[in-house]
């Protein structure tokens, strides 16, 4: 258990202070802006998660579960208005990013609800795991979508830019 208590807090030191050095180091630039955007919601989910799997009680565990989707929630968004910065299509993607933190925002309001996460319970060597709710399913397809839709952007980018570009 204390690989994950380790693994969260370097994860979530190194985010924050990535985020605050890329940001310090130009704050007018875009992609710095985004990147700190995105680090900010890798540096909640990894700090909520540094949690749960120390929950002594069903009601720490919830909490401490709800708590580190508030930021994953946000963290395939983040990457994909990350990523459109870095290659350039940030006002063809525009429409997309704001569709996907409306849907973030939305999925966000039902995370302290039994819409998100019904119950706690044992499952394999955790004390306590989720139990999902009606709305924790499009929260994965939100995630997934916009992880898909990242890489996709990505490859496509790689395929049009010549190779000095590349590197």
């Amino acid at each position: 258990m204390y690989y994950y208590l380790i693994t969260s807090c370097v994860n979530s030191v190194t985010s924050l202070l990535m985020g605050l050095f890329i940001y310090l180091n130009n704050r007018r630039a875009a992609l710095n802006r985004a990147f700190t955007v995105f680090s900010l919601t890798v540096f909640v989910w990894s700090t909520a998660y540094m949690f749960w799997p120390f929950a002594q009680t069903k009601t720490v565990a919830l909490n401490s579960f709800r708590a580190l989707h508030f930021g994953s929630v946000f963290i395939p968004v983040s990457w994909y208005l990350f990523v459109s910065v870095l290659i350039g299509k940030i006002k063809e993607n525009k429409k997309t990013i704001i569709l996907g933190y409306v849907l973030a925002v939305i999925i966000a309001i039902t995370i302290p609800t039994d819409l998100f996460i019904v119950d706690m319970a044992p499952k394999m060597i955790f004390k306590f795991w989720a139990i999902p709710g009606v709305v924790y399913p499009y929260y994965l397809l939100l995630f997934f979508s916009y992880i898909v839709l990242s890489i996709l952007s990505l490859l496509g980018a790689i395929r049009r830019v010549d190779g000095q570009t590349r590197q």
